[in-house]
């Protein structure tokens, strides 16, 4: 008995990608043996899961979109963080995360917990394949073995 190895993909498992409800899409994935988890920091946004694997993304409300990640999914490293990106208006200085064409701004704050709330998608380049809780994942354990965290005491 031969077993067929089947490679997820959510985007091409609806009908109505991009033009049905969030929740439409999400009960036609968890009919399909998906299983759907509300993002809680953004009420536009799901991870789809399929055999605990994250296998996609849900975003958008009225007329929401199901993404595939692909096989090569975006992973971050210290060479994707710029620790000196600029200063902002009130003269913090504050760093970049990159993804695949876009990323995450994050402000160097006085203290870890304050820095890492300050994460924020790129407004203009999106957010390159990233979750932002990924990206606050990695930086709680690399900002503070860097100059910058080391001279805060975190």
């Amino acid at each position: 008995m031969s077993k067929n190895n089947l490679t997820p993909d959510p985007a091409h498992d609806v009908t109505g990608n991009g033009e049905w409800s969030h929740y439409d899409l999400a009960r036609q994935l968890e009919m399909r043996g998906y299983r759907v988890d509300a993002d809680p920091e953004d009420n536009q946004h799901s991870y789809v899961y399929f055999e605990d694997n994250h296998v996609g993304d849900i975003h958008g409300d009225e007329e929401a979109t199901v993404t595939t990640i692909e096989s090569a999914e975006v992973k971050i490293s210290e060479g994707c963080v710029s620790l000196y990106q600029g200063e902002d208006q009130h003269d913090r200085v504050f760093g970049y995360v990159s993804g695949d064409g876009g990323g995450f701004f994050f402000t160097w704050m006085p203290t870890l917990a304050e820095t890492l709330d300050s994460i924020e998608e790129d407004e203009i380049d999106g957010d390159g394949g990233l979750r932002k809780s990924d990206v606050r994942d990695f930086l709680e354990s690399y900002l503070p073995t860097t100059p910058g965290g080391r001279k805060r005491d975190w």
